[in-house]
């Protein structure tokens, strides 16, 4: 069962585009996910994707910075040292779409695709070199890549189900068992939008 942990937004607004480029990194949404369920010191997370903890301080600034992340507790461990516990501030960060006035659509735009687009490419490809992406494989092969475009009609009725489908799907993931038995670390990348590839009356056909 999907559950909101306590002091954990449902959804917090990106409104800078630092903000932007300090989210949408495949390093720092894998730290994310693992603060979601409950507080975690750096040296846990650290331990949890098997890196050393003094490779993590760098990327906990970022996202504490930014706000994405906060410190919920402090433990004294002896003398002056403390740890930290940090958890998320929300389940989803969503792009404020007033920013675009702050700092321009095209900035704006050029920021997403290379955020989204380029770090994915770049995470695909280093899943690939490691050997955790097999080609060879296909979905619904755990080692597989599911790599899909498609040009298709809807209405504007179809489209909002559709979202609100895909934000059901996304929330329960993200919200589900900590951790569950038997699972790895998945990407995922979505992207929906308007086209004029195929506007009406201008679709390409081949004439023999």
């Amino acid at each position: 069962m999907s559950t909101i942990p306590d002091g954990v937004e449902e959804q917090r607004i990106i409104s800078d585009v630092k903000a932007l480029q300090v989210y949408f990194n495949p390093k720092r949404l894998r730290i994310i996910e693992h603060l979601i369920h409950q507080p975690r010191t750096i040296h846990q997370v650290a331990d949890l994707l098997g890196v050393p903890f003094t490779r993590l301080y760098y990327q906990f600034n970022l996202l504490e910075k930014h706000g994405f992340i906060r410190v919920v507790e402090t433990r004294k461990l002896g003398g002056a040292v403390e740890e930290k516990y940090y958890q998320v501030t929300a389940l989803r960060f969503v792009i404020d779409r007033a920013s675009k006035h702050t700092m321009g659509e095209d900035r704006l735009l050029d920021t997403l695709l290379g955020s989204v687009l380029d770090d994915t490419r770049e995470d695909i490809r280093e899943s690939f070199q490691s050997g955790v992406l097999d080609m060879n494989q296909k979905p619904p092969h755990p080692s597989a890549l599911m790599l899909n475009r498609a040009v298709f009609r809807l209405t504007p009725e179809q489209l909002a189900e559709f979202h609100e489908r895909l934000t059901d799907i996304i929330t329960s993931l993200v919200t589900g068992p900590a951790e569950p038995e038997n699972s790895q670390y998945y990407g995922f990348a979505v992207t929906l939008y308007p086209t004029a590839f195929m506007q009406d009356g201008e679709a390409e056909t081949d004439e023999t």
